[in-house]
């Protein structure tokens, strides 16, 4: 499935070529996922580690687009693309 920005998929700022849709993949033990944005700061845990909101609703993949020309990438926070909450929260 291809994100959608309000305007569809944008122009470059920089250089006025057509931008490709895509995502910013992150590696874990076994793969990859899809980055995202998170509303919010980290928070110190009573343990002392830093943690993020494990709220589904503040939790938001990372549209990107590149530009087909220039390289330039502009990334989006995609509302419409709510991420589950993790098993392991």
């Amino acid at each position: 499935m291809e994100p959608e920005t309000p305007s569809g998929h944008p122009q470059c700022p920089k250089c006025s070529s057509p931008m490709e849709g895509g995502v910013v993949a992150d590696g874990v033990h076994a793969g990859e996922r899809v980055a995202l944005w998170v509303r919010g700061y980290m928070k110190r845990s009573w343990l002392g580690y830093e943690k993020l909101s494990p709220d589904p609703q503040d939790r938001f993949q990372i549209a990107a687009f590149r530009c087909t020309q220039c390289g330039f990438i502009e990334h989006y926070a995609v509302e419409n693309l709510p991420v589950k909450r993790p098993k392991w929260f």
